[in-house]
C-alpha cells in the first residue's frame, strides 16, 4: 500500500512539474507573440501619415515656396532649378516645379519672385478628410474660406517612399 502511495505522490509531483513546464513556456510565448504584435502595430503606426507630417509638409512646402527677397530678386537661390532642388525632401518635383514656373522668372542676373498672391493651402486648424489609396498612398482633401479665393478645396496626395512626400496638389 505504501509504494502505491509513492508511485501517486511520484505522478503528481511528476504531473505538477510537467504543468508547471508547460505553464511557464506558453506565458513565454505570449510574451514573445505579445511583442511582436506590438512591434508591428508600431512599425504600421511610424509609416501612417499624421496630422503633424500633413501640416509640416505643407507649411514646408509654402516656406519654400516663398522665398526671401530684395526688390523681388531671391536671396538664396539663382535659377528655378536651384529653387527646385531645395524641395527634394517635401515634394516631388513634377508638384514643384507648377509652382515654380507660376511664381518664378529666372533673369541674367538671378531669380525673381513674381508680385502675386500666395495660392489657397491648408490650414492646420481645419478639419480635413484623409483617405487611404494604396499602403503607402494618401490622399487629403479640405474645404478652406479666405476674403482673397472664397470657398476653395485643395487635395493633396502623399506618398511614403522612406519618408512621405506631397506628390500631387490639385485646386478645386
Amino acid at each position: 500500500m505504501r509504494t502505491h502511495k509513492a508511485k501517486y505522490l511520484l505522478w503528481m509531483l511528476c504531473s505538477a512539474i510537467l504543468f508547471s513546464l508547460f505553464i511557464f513556456q506558453t506565458n513565454n510565448l505570449k510574451i514573445i507573440s505579445a511583442k511582436n504584435v506590438h512591434s508591428i502595430t508600431q512599425e504600421e503606426e511610424d509609416q501612417s501619415l499624421s496630422h503633424e507630417q500633413i501640416a509640416s509638409l505643407t507649411d514646408q512646402f509654402m516656406d519654400k515656396l516663398i522665398q526671401k527677397t530684395k526688390n523681388n530678386k531671391v536671396l538664396e537661390y539663382d535659377t528655378k532649378e536651384g529653387l527646385t532642388h531645395a524641395f527634394n525632401q517635401i515634394a516631388t518635383s513634377s508638384v514643384v516645379s507648377t509652382y515654380i514656373e507660376y511664381y518664378y522668372h529666372e533673369k541674367q542676373d538671378g531669380l525673381y519672385l513674381k508680385t502675386t498672391a500666395k495660392p489657397p493651402w491648408f490650414n492646420k486648424e481645419n478639419d480635413y478628410d484623409m483617405v487611404q489609396l494604396e499602403s503607402n498612398k494618401v490622399k487629403v482633401k479640405q474645404v478652406n474660406d479666405s476674403a482673397l479665393y472664397g470657398t476653395y478645396t485643395i487635395v493633396y496626395e502623399f506618398t511614403r517612399n522612406k519618408s512621405w512626400k506631397i506628390t500631387d496638389i490639385t485646386h478645386l
